[in-house]
């Protein structure tokens, strides 16, 4: 049997998938994982599955999930010891010691071949499925640092190999998703001052005291600065022993067009630091995952980077200020963009998505936790929590109500929309729709949700409360309203956003955008769309129903919002794992 973390929790019987419900018998089976063959206590079990308020029933609970994960995995994987259990693991079986032996092999040997088959057992974000349980948020940022570290001895065993050049754009990719950690720029600096670009290799430090002085305060290392201190005197000891004397050659080639006279590098170094430390704005902003990103909706350029919470996914405006969902560690970031300022805020169960209700407040839901938060947008704070006893998806706002798609615990059986009265903060009405409701939209006296399981769109009259549905040849998702048109994503691999007449109920027109779209939004003068496999976001032009404008963001891109100043979308690194 084989149990693996380093990603989300999987176990495999043979080859065959062993199904293990959510919730407490996934959460259980984890934190044993993290501790094999250990016994561990009833008492500590509770503590780490609920924390500091427990159920009154929780000792009969985590009983039952005993049980459930032995029927699963067989009586003897989970031994009752007084006064806890120990979780039976064999050599071999957990994915995380197969990576902790290659890594050890290939570090003792600094074999970059080694260290890369260790990083080849990584299948994304360890513990992804359970990122709700504070137990499994520390593992995972232990484990991340564990990755990271054997990726970076890694890389330094390709420099002691020669590998310089090739390693130059993945430093860079690094660089940008872990700005703060200082070992990936000197092996920058080390690749590009071996490649014969010394004068780049000069500006990366630069980079890194800057970001390291703006984001903590703090200068670089002793030994990046040493490592500067040794290219500015051009240290012969940094050119590798093992360089050929042909691509010795072709550095010296590449240096001779960098400097013309041996004597002029100290003049080009100086040159380079004062550009650095005088050039307020040299490049474009640097994104790195988990940010919120503006672009300029006048030039499509990026033109600023926030960092917020893990696994960004959904983004409101609420007056002056921009509202982010981080579903990787159930915070919500609240900007002001006035001065950019940054504050993360936790509180809400699993926030999914968000949408603003015009008093400057966003309403959050929370998947399986079924019900809806408002966060007041004074106070920062949560404030009303609204139960529905439903799976709660995708918000909209719209003739003075909340409405939230509530897709069914039975993916085959019909949907429902609830409708909240947002004076009031009660649930006025839920409506039943197609299978599986994705998005909600509110126009044309009519609130349109797209059913994702039957190709159909629901129309609910705000009139009478009627609903009627209608076919739409596709899979659909996000939908939104704009332009005098309903406009919804198609599904699967379609590729295409749906331009809808609300008279006719037809197409008036299907746009190919090169990708499967996430999010969508209608600003002021064009629809938007994230594509998440691409890092893109593009731009369609309502006159001419075409794609005018892709915007290469990076990363995954998933939530968008647009006004007149800024076009804002989250960026991740990976995708988020919808629970229904």
């Amino acid at each position: 049997m084989e149990f693996r973390i380093l990603g989300p929790l999987e176990v495999v019987d043979d080859g065959h998938p062993v199904v293990l419900q959510r919730g407490n018998q996934q959460a259980l089976l984890a934190f044993l994982l993290l501790h094999p063959n250990e016994l561990v206590s009833a008492d500590r079990l509770i503590d780490a599955l609920w924390g500091e308020r427990p159920p009154p029933t929780a000792a009969k609970i985590l009983q039952n999930a005993v049980s459930q994960l032995r029927r699963a995995l067989g009586e003897d994987r989970l031994v009752t010891q007084p006064p806890g259990y120990r979780f039976r693991l064999e050599h071999d079986e957990l994915d995380l010691h197969r990576f902790e032996q290659l890594a050890q092999e290939g570090r003792a040997a600094s074999d970059a071949n080694v260290l890369r088959d260790a990083l080849a057992i990584w299948r994304g974000a360890p513990l992804a499925n359970l990122r709700d349980e504070p137990f499994a948020q520390e593992a995972a940022r232990r484990l991340e640092e564990a990755r990271l570290a054997v990726l970076e001895d890694r890389i330094d065993a390709d420099l002691t190999a020669g590998r310089d050049t090739v390693l130059v754009p993945e430093l860079e990719q690094l660089i940008a998703g872990e700005p703060l950690r200082e070992r990936p720029y000197g092996q920058l600096m080390l690749a590009l001052y071996r490649d014969g670009r010394q004068a780049e290799a000069l500006e990366t430090y630069q980079r890194a005291r800057k970001m390291l002085s703006e984001e903590v305060g703090l200068q670089p290392g002793r030994q990046l600065q040493e490592l500067e201190r040794r290219m500015l005197n051009q240290d012969p000891e940094l050119t590798p022993a093992h360089a050929s004397t042909s691509a010795r050659s072709t550095r010296q080639s590449r240096r001779r067009r960098f400097l013309v006279a041996g004597s002029a590098l100290a003049a080009i170094a100086a040159l380079a630091l004062g550009l650095a430390l005088t050039n307020d704005d040299p490049k474009p902003p640097v994104v790195v995952p988990n940010s919120l990103v503006k672009i300029d909706p006048r030039t499509n350029k990026v033109v600023d980077v926030i960092r917020v919470g893990r696994l960004p996914i959904a983004v409101a405006l609420a007056g002056d200020s921009v509202w982010v969902v981080n579903n990787g560690d159930s915070t919500i970031t609240h900007i002001d963009t006035g001065s950019d300022h940054a504050q993360t805020i936790a509180g809400v169960n699993n926030p999914l998505a968000m949408v603003a209700d015009g008093d400057g407040n966003v309403w959050v839901t929370t998947a399986t936790y079924e019900e809806v938060t408002r966060i007041n947008g004074k106070t920062l704070r949560p404030d009303v929590t609204v139960p529905l006893q439903h799976n709660t998806f995708l918000p909209a706002v719209g003739a003075g109500s909340l409405w939230v798609t509530e897709p069914p615990h039975n993916l085959g059986a019909s949907g429902t929309v609830a409708r909240i009265n947002l004076k009031t903060t009660k649930l006025e009405r839920r409506f039943t729709v197609g299978p599986f409701p994705v998005g909600v939209a509110v126009a044309d006296g009519a609130a349109w949700v797209a059913n994702g399981a039957n190709a159909t769109v629901s129309r609910i009259n705000l009139g009478d409360d009627s609903v009627e549905q209608f076919r739409v040849g596709r899979t659909p998702g996000g939908i939104v309203a704009g332009f005098g048109s309903i406009w919804l994503i198609a599904g699967g691999n379609y590729n295409t956003i749906w331009r809808l007449n609300p008279q006719t109920r037809e197409a008036d027109a299907i746009i190919k955008v090169g990708g499967e779209p996430f999010a969508l939004h209608a600003g002021p003068d064009a629809v938007w769309a994230t594509l998440p496999e691409q890092g893109t976001v593009v731009r369609i032009d309502p006159r001419t129903n075409q794609v005018v404008k892709r915007i290469r963001v990076g990363y995954n891109v998933h939530g968008i919002v647009v006004d007149r100043d800024g076009v804002w979308v989250t960026v991740a690194r990976g995708s988020p794992d919808f629970p229904f």
